[in-house]
């Protein structure tokens, strides 16, 4: 996730931060993966998630910090992304058993 955040964030001096429009872009970036197979998200899931993640914020942009916070709560958006990863984690395993 911190790629994430480091490919749509601006540098502010010696720290990075995302703005609301960019995490909004990131999540609509992300959501077309899902909507290849037809699991799309609305754009109302976006704007709430961003919502969500900048709840309490009075900045224009969060930090990496806030930002991973806000993913350690599984925003529904985005809770496909962590099975789809474990997903290809297991693709190339073998074993001996048989099923039958």
């Amino acid at each position: 996730f911190s790629g994430f955040f480091q490919f749509y964030a601006v540098p502010d001096g010696k720290v990075a931060l995302i703005t609301r429009s960019a995490l909004r872009s990131l999540l609509t970036d992300l959501n077309e993966i899902p909507a290849i197979v037809g699991e799309s998200c609305t754009l109302s899931c976006v704007e709430i998630a961003t919502h969500d993640c900048f709840h309490g914020v009075l900045n224009s942009a969060i930090v990496e910090e806030k930002f991973l916070s806000w993913l350690r709560s599984e925003p529904a958006v985005l809770l496909w992304l962590p099975t789809c990863y474990r997903l290809s984690a297991t693709e190339m395993v073998s074993h001996q058993a048989r099923c039958r």
